[in-house]
């Protein structure tokens, strides 16, 4: 699972503008307008749900009549990233673990003999030893030997394959065959309208943002403190399908999941930070190096594309939800750049 302080304006003739500024600085839509700036046409910014697990998929925005009519209306659409190049990228990564093949950053260092010598607890060990068996007995797609890694891009490993791999993977989207993730819908739906398309960035931009991140939290982060970590994704994988659907309703993606169907952002985007001020700062030191690199860094590099594609024709810019609230959202930023952006009623 990747993630925004008012402007004033200073002309009084723009009061009602400043008002309706002020009262969303609380972000309660997940579909916003943007207009000012000497722009010629109306734009719109539209957060999307996405991810591993998630359940709400592009059969919700076409509930919307709003949505669907700004859709139509438009004559550009944006994602974050090429759909295609992200299948890619995603084929690439399992090629890579088939072959072992690890960045250096993600190796063990000599020192470490044994991977049992840096768990706190033997009992966290060994439990954490019979998940990876149990993995390698049921599929031999690649090697993962954890001997050899650091705790933590083990833990990455086996994110990627229960997300991509794993013949138990409970997603609860595959219930629904007809599930269609909202980005990849909407790129698709785009093209077949002959829209033009464009993206925030490319996959490779991400993947390199990712890598950054990973490396420097291995870097920083001791080898204990990842071996709990890796303790604690093996104990979630672990859980029966009924044990997961007994939890579903105090599981951080049912939260997020809630807050958005309100379009309350601004809520979603304080629970990622108490979770991840819980959960991560306290036990893995990773949270702002996650805000800086996987939502700030990526939103200031969004701005000028999106200012370069809004002056050309009317964009439909379809991003991650959480990219929208908050001080370094990409709400604000446009705001700062002088854009006025305005909550659409996307139920109206």
């Amino acid at each position: 699972m990747k993630t925004i302080t008012l402007t004033l304006f200073a002309l009084i003739a723009c009061i009602n503008n400043v008002f309706s500024q002020a009262e969303s600085s609380a972000v309660n839509s997940i579909l916003w307008e943007i207009s000012g700036k000497d722009l010629t046409q109306k734009s719109y910014l539209l957060g999307t749900f996405h991810g591993p697990g998630a359940t709400i998929g592009y059969a919700y925005l076409d509930t919307l009549p709003k949505y669907k009519e700004i859709f139509e209306s438009v004559e550009a659409v944006a994602t974050e990233s090429d759909s295609k190049a992200s299948l890619n990228g995603i084929l690439k990564g399992i090629k890579d673990l088939k072959e072992g093949k690890h960045p250096v950053y993600a190796l063990m260092p000599d020192s470490v003999k044994c991977l049992r010598d840096i768990f706190e607890s033997q009992e966290e060990y060994l439990y954490v030893d019979s998940i990876m068996q149990r993995i390698k007995n049921e599929n031999n797609l690649f090697p993962l030997n954890p001997e050899k890694l650091k705790p933590y891009y083990t833990t990455g490993v086996l994110g990627f394959y229960e997300a991509y791999l794993s013949p138990r993977r409970p997603k609860a989207n595959q219930k629904d065959k007809g599930f269609q993730m909202m980005d990849f819908t909407i790129e698709s739906k785009a093209k077949e309208n002959g829209k033009r398309v464009f993206y925030m960035e490319t996959y490779e931009d991400l993947a390199a943002a990712q890598e950054k991140l990973d490396s420097l939290f291995m870097d920083t982060c001791s080898l204990e403190r990842q071996s709990h970590l890796l303790y604690v994704v093996c104990k979630n994988l672990s859980r029966s399908e009924e044990e997961k659907e007994n939890v579903k309703t105090d599981d951080y993606l049912r939260k997020l999941e809630g807050w958005y169907l309100q379009g309350n952002l601004s809520a979603a985007l304080k629970e990622r930070d108490q979770i991840i001020g819980e959960k991560g700062q306290s036990l893995f030191g990773i949270r702002q190096y996650s805000e800086d690199y996987l939502r700030v860094g990526r939103n200031k590099n969004w701005i000028p594309v999106i200012e370069k594609n809004v002056h050309q024709s009317s964009c439909l810019i379809a991003v991650g939800a959480l990219h929208l609230p908050g001080e370094n959202g990409l709400i604000n930023m446009l705001r700062k750049e002088g854009y006025t952006l305005t909550p659409v009623d996307i139920h109206e």
